[in-house]
């Protein structure tokens, strides 16, 4: 048994040292995603930068610009979607938000598909990973398909946890979270694009 005063001060230490209030937690939360999206920026950084240094400027003839730009509007309609959940979920409207969530990861997963049926085989045939340029290329695009792919992962998670009532108008931020990091990854495209089909 634990004595009365010993048991007092290991609760007001609990009450100090455990759980927090709700906004406190929310503020941790957020701040967690920012440092871990920053983090992954300088990743993305960091293959972006080694893409200019095997490289320089030069890309190859076989690139189809059409292809890219048709990916980069998949992944830009899903960030719209996914924007279109977040104003759902405010109205209070949470199948329609669900709806819009699942909406946004299928066309994640469409760019995925097209990268990896289209893109790839072509890159394999033209620039191989032996090259300078094809190491680029299938590396930054294979980190990023991997990003897109968890994204999806996370805002079908979220569709299934507003669709439970888990995640509500009140109580948004794994839906916002979600939304969060997958506007992010389809960002970073656009980084990519300019990289490896622009410049």
């Amino acid at each position: 048994m634990v004595p009365s005063e010993r048991r007092d001060e290991l609760m007001a230490a609990t009450s100090i040292l455990g759980a927090r209030p709700s906004a406190d937690r929310l503020a941790m939360h957020r701040a967690g995603l920012w440092l871990f999206i920053i983090s992954e920026s300088f990743l993305f950084a960091a293959f972006l930068s080694a893409r200019y240094y095997l490289t320089g400027f030069d890309k190859p003839a076989e690139l189809s610009l059409v292809l890219g730009l048709v990916l980069t509007a998949i992944l830009a309609a899903s960030s719209v979607t996914a924007k279109w959940a977040d104003t759902a979920l405010a109205e209070r409207e949470a199948s329609a938000c669900a709806r819009w969530l699942v909406a946004s990861a299928a066309l994640d997963l469409l760019f995925v598909a097209g990268v990896l049926a289209v893109e790839w085989p072509a890159a394999f045939a033209h620039f191989p990973i032996g090259t300078a340029y094809g190491t680029a290329f299938l590396s930054l695009t294979g980190l990023h398909a991997f990003h897109v792919v968890s994204g999806a992962v996370v805002l079908l998670l979220a569709a299934a946890a507003v669709r439970r009532g888990t995640i509500t108008r009140d109580a948004p931020w794994g839906e916002q979270g979600a939304v969060i990091y997958a506007i992010f990854v389809d960002v970073m495209w656009l980084f990519i694009f300019a990289t490896l089909y622009v410049l």
